[in-house]
């Protein structure tokens, strides 16, 4: 190695690992494509001489490679390895094929529906894991996010907690900013220091830019750049309405008012951005305005205004980035915001919402089973209020409520849209029933014993799941998961309701596919279906 240049020497190794290819060049040093002793795909990221030389730098980098290796998610580039010792020193992270977001944006477009919604829960995801292990990312930009499979693909963040050890992101007494200023919180351009609140401020600047396809605060000078973020200037429009609240929160000014990247993964497993369509790619800008802001009903707290047309950059920036001056001291006119610690959640809670809810739905089916006229009238019964209330959180994520998680009382509206939604599917839940317990009884037909009483019940029951969870049937479903999510947010509460829930399943299918059916009330239905079915059964061949 070239300790002047950072280029390889002859040989193309950095301690154990062969360099293939260059990928690239940033701030902190140059990234090779490599592979380990064993032939696996790796990225080593060799640090700069003047980083190399700096002592306190090194021990940074020895602490904070030993925290990101206990980083594991799909979302994240593990760190394999790492020498802050060798000469020069280095990182090593699994190999990521693929663009970074910047690139796939460019090349593309802004990412919309699906796509985007994989973008930002994606990198929610990876935040929650990071924040988790006790690391703070402190660079989350586009150009740290690679996306594996394109814009069709998964997004997956690179260069975390590295950007700490160096020093990189900092603001120098001269006002030398070295990061990429478009992605700092504002508590990070004062000088504080950056907390897992930093990368959520990060991770919606981010996403905005993946859905507009322009940072949201702005091109041109610095100065401009950071009076935008220092002010609560984003320009937002462009942005999917479902996603405005949770950008408009991940984008406060105050960071104990923003969202956890943990409640960020929640919002976003329940949002619907709709589908995918085309835009054309962003044209380049090279501007030194500042946007001034409009309203926009975001949620409450000291949301950022929405941006719509530029006018001159007035004063305001901080002394310390105007003429040199130094950085003001704490406690003479500069308030330190509170420092968030990020909450312990569960990672995978959506998954265990789903897993709650499935067996909800077990539950009504076999209660459908053994009591089919009852269990028809709980499930559809169940079904409108579910409706009910996923109309009502689909109108507060779109803004009209203001509020960031989607919660709001249902009004007069969602109950006729629930009512209408509901008396729509119960044709087509009574086409599942008829289907289902024809096919049952015909199985006579091939020599296998199949009581009417039981085709039938069984074919209430699969009409009661269709109420529920049938193809194109996506509210209900979405709302039980919702609940399960506010009542068992939390390791223990979902032990508990996993297990009083599953239990009670359980007894309910035995009941199923062990007791007769019962049609009570309405036994003289039961009459006439039975009657009807035999005849069926009878004039099979």
């Amino acid at each position: 190695m070239n300790q002047q240049s950072g280029e390889l020497a002859h040989g193309g190794r950095i301690g154990p690992y062969r360099a293939l290819s260059r990928l690239g060049e940033g701030g902190m040093g140059v990234v090779y494509r490599g592979t380990d002793p064993a032939g696996r795909d790796v990225a080593v990221k060799v640090l700069r001489p003047e980083i190399a030389a700096d002592p306190t730098a090194r021990r940074r980098l020895a602490r904070e490679v030993d925290m990101m290796r206990r980083v594991l998610s799909p979302h994240v580039a593990d760190v394999v390895d790492g020498d802050a010792a060798a000469d020069p020193p280095y990182v090593v992270t699994r190999f990521v094929p693929g663009p970074s977001l910047d690139r796939t944006v460019a090349q593309e477009g802004p990412l919309t529906g699906a796509a985007l919604r994989r973008v930002a829960l994606g990198l929610a995801k990876a935040l929650t894991a990071v924040h988790e292990a006790g690391v703070v990312h402190r660079d989350l930009k586009p150009g740290n996010v690679l996306m594996v499979g394109g814009a069709q693909g998964e997004p997956v963040v690179i260069d975390f907690g590295i950007a700490h050890a160096v020093d990189a992101t900092r603001l120098t007494r001269t006002g030398t900013l070295t990061g990429t200023p478009g992605y700092l919180a504002p508590e990070v351009i004062d000088e504080e220091p950056a907390t897992s609140a930093s990368d959520v401020h990060a991770w919606a600047a981010t996403v905005a830019f993946a859905a507009t396809g322009v940072p949201p605060f702005g091109q041109g000078s610095l100065e401009v750049v950071l009076f935008n973020i220092l002010n609560g200037r984003a320009r937002l429009d462009g942005v999917p309405e479902p996603l405005l609240p949770l950008l408009g929160a991940a984008l406060r000014r105050d960071p104990a008012a923003r969202p956890t990247a943990a409640e960020l993964v929640d919002a976003l497993t329940v949002l619907d951005l709709g589908p995918e369509i085309s835009h054309p790619r962003p044209e380049p800008r090279d501007t030194v305005t500042a946007f001034a802001p409009m309203t926009f009903p975001g949620p409450p707290g000291g949301g950022p205004a929405l941006l719509v047309r530029g006018e001159e950059a007035p004063g305001g920036l901080p002394a310390h980035l105007q003429g040199g001056a130094p950085p003001p001291a704490v406690g003479q006119g500069t308030a330190r915001p509170t420092r968030v610690v990020p909450r312990r959640r569960l990672a995978v809670g959506a998954a265990w919402s789903r897993l709650l809810a499935v067996l909800a739905v077990v539950l009504v089916v076999a209660v459908a089973i053994m009591m089919p006229v009852v269990g028809i009238v709980v499930a559809a019964a169940g079904a409108f209020g579910l409706r009910l209330w996923d109309s009502a959180a689909l109108r507060a994520s779109s803004g009209a409520a203001g509020e960031a998680g989607g919660r709001a009382s249902p009004v007069a509206g969602d109950v006729v849209r629930a009512a209408l939604r509901t008396a729509l599917t119960l044709p087509y839940a009574a086409a599942f029933t008829v289907a289902v317990t024809l096919a049952l009884a015909s199985l006579v037909a091939v020599g296998v014993p199949t009581a009417t009483l039981g085709a039938c019940a069984w074919g209430v029951g699969a009409g009661a799941a269709a109420l529920w969870t049938g193809p194109g049937v996506r509210a209900p479903r979405r709302q039980l998961e919702r609940l399960f999510g506010v009542i068992a947010p939390e390791p223990r509460r979902i032990a508990v309701v996993g297990a009083a829930l599953g239990v009670v399943a359980f007894v309910a299918v035995i009941g199923a596919v062990s007791l007769t059916p019962s049609f009570a009330p309405m036994y003289g239905l039961q009459n006439s279906v039975v009657s009807a079915l035999d005849r069926f059964q009878s004039a099979l061949p």
